[in-house]
């Protein structure tokens, strides 16, 4: 697992990809959570949210045509 921090104005936000079905979010999450406090990094006021996209069509993270493997979610902590 690899995160990278992307600095947006005025928050630094860490950025996590995560691949497969969308009830491994959370744990992706979490364990994006204990990355952020074994680097000591302070979290921001806001709360970690994800954003949902697949290979076949970035704008498309839904329906039929998707199967789990192609699912990808991009999952955002805005630290301080």
């Amino acid at each position: 697992m690899q995160v990278e921090i992307v600095q947006f104005p005025r928050t630094p936000i860490a950025a996590l990809p995560y691949r497969g079905p969308a009830d491994g979010e959370n744990a992706a999450a979490r364990t994006f959570v204990a990355w952020r406090i074994q680097n000591h990094l302070a979290p921001d006021k806001h709360r970690t949210y994800g954003i949902h996209y697949d290979f076949t069509d970035p704008h498309l993270n839904v329906g039929p045509n998707v199967q789990t493997h192609e699912m990808i979610t991009d999952v955002y902590l805005p630290l301080r």
